[in-house]
């Protein structure tokens, strides 16, 4: 585990594994970008979650982000509405 700024723990991003050779089902990766618009969401805010910890995606070996579309999908249906930070009404 990683710790975050203000001492959170969060998980280290997954290494990417070989295809098994018993011919198991190939999951699809997206790259930073598709998985940014499969979210409706800038690149950079997608790494920002990732460092933030509410992603946790495979990494190529030359470091590189990889999702799958369940990872991305289990992030949608976990996540809250976001709301505006409350502000004081001046008169």
């Amino acid at each position: 585990m990683m710790k975050t700024p203000n001492n959170q723990e969060k998980e280290k991003p997954k290494q990417l594994q070989p295809e098994s050779e018993s011919g198991s089902e190939s999951v699809s990766l997206l790259t930073t970008n598709e998985a940014a618009r499969y979210l409706n969401v800038h690149p950079d805010t997608l790494r920002k979650m990732v460092r933030d910890g509410h992603i946790n995606p495979y990494r190529t070996p030359g470091g590189r982000f990889r999702f799958t579309q369940e990872m991305l999908q289990l992030y949608l249906e976990n996540s809250t509405e976001f709301r505006f930070p409350s502000r004081e009404i001046r008169a």
